[in-house]
Formats: C-alpha cells, structure tokens, sequence
C-alpha cells in the first residue's frame, strides 16, 4: 500500500499556484475540499473514487460566475497527490 499523503506534496506545491490566484472565499473552500478528500483517502487508502456532497464555491472558474450550488462531486483518486473533482447530478435513489 502507497502512502498517497506523502506523494501529495508536490502536487499541493503546485496547486498553492493555482489557489493563489482566487479569492480569498474561493480559496477556502478548494481548501475545505482537499481536506475532504485526504481524509476520505486516509481512511480508504485504496479508493479509486468516491462521491461527496458540492462544497459551495468549490468549483469555479476565476473571472466566470460561479457553478451552482447543490449537488455531488465524484473525487477520482488518480494517484500520487493528484485528484480529479467532477460536478454530478445523482438521482436521490442513488444516495440511499
């Protein structure tokens, strides 16, 4: 088993490039979201992906408005630090 939290630190390196240049309430919340995700790894360390609640503000391109609130994130651990987030629409049932 990998220690996925030690290959991490580049990949945060260069996401702190990328992170500075949001807002300070946009920042917090791409924080929040990588925090969910190193704990669900953390616990799970051989996930391959997994579905959690939108955090608001999560997903936003800077100089566009904001993606909706609401909704799920579907985390695709891909490896070594590196995630992929995707919005989804799930159906109710699929929450249950």
């Amino acid at each position: 088993m990998t220690d996925r939290r030690a290959d991490d630190i580049p990949a945060r390196v260069e996401r702190q490039d990328a992170v500075s240049a949001l807002s300070p309430l946009h920042e917090a919340a791409v924080e929040r979201a990588c925090d969910l995700d190193r704990a669900y790894l953390a616990f799970h360390p051989d996930a391959g992906r997994y579905v959690r609640p939108l955090i608001a503000h999560e997903i936003c391109v800077p100089g566009r408005p904001c993606a909706p609130t609401g909704g799920h994130v579907m985390v695709y651990f891909i490896g070594r630090g590196f995630r992929a987030r995707l919005r989804v629409e799930l159906p109710a049932a699929a929450l249950a």
